[in-house]
């Protein structure tokens, strides 16, 4: 009995596999919820990230503003619907301790929540070209009460 529950389920899986393969991942989440109301919500999250080296630990924090700057006309640039600052931080440490004439490292990040989802990788692109370490985080999760748009 139970080689035969394996067998029908694997074929099952092979006939399956072709529908699924054509149906966006929201909706093939969507379609397997049965009676959970609501429409998927999707998140997308652009992280930066930076780091440097620098003689006047002082200077950091200008460097720090003017890479804040330039992120911020990148976004603006991008025509996006909405984008909004989750997060920052920067770390500023010497190379040497003890020493008078040290060098300072510092490094930072900026996150950013952006609608349409589908912009967030042309915009990590973007700024991969202008020097960043950027990465894209896309969620999608039910929200019962949100009613889903009409086609």
């Amino acid at each position: 009995m139970k080689k035969v529950l394996t067998v029908a389920f694997s074929s099952l899986l092979i006939v399956a596999s072709p529908v699924f393969a054509k149906m966006a991942y929201a909706e093939r989440v969507a379609s397997s919820a049965g009676s959970i109301a609501g429409c998927m919500t999707e998140n997308a999250q652009v992280s930066i990230n930076f780091n440097g080296v620098e003689a006047d630990a002082n200077v950091v924090k200008s460097k720090f503003d003017a890479k804040m700057a330039e992120i911020e006309k990148l976004l603006k640039e991008a025509a996006l619907e909405k984008y909004e600052m989750q997060s920052m931080n920067y770390n500023i440490s010497p190379q040497s301790y003890g020493s008078s004439a040290s060098l300072f490292n510092y490094n930072g990040s900026f996150s950013y929540t952006i609608a349409p989802s589908g912009k967030a990788t042309t915009l990590m692109a973007d700024l991969t070209k202008k020097g960043y370490q950027a990465s894209v985080n896309v969620s999608a999760y039910r929200n019962g009460g949100v009613p889903c748009p009409s086609k």
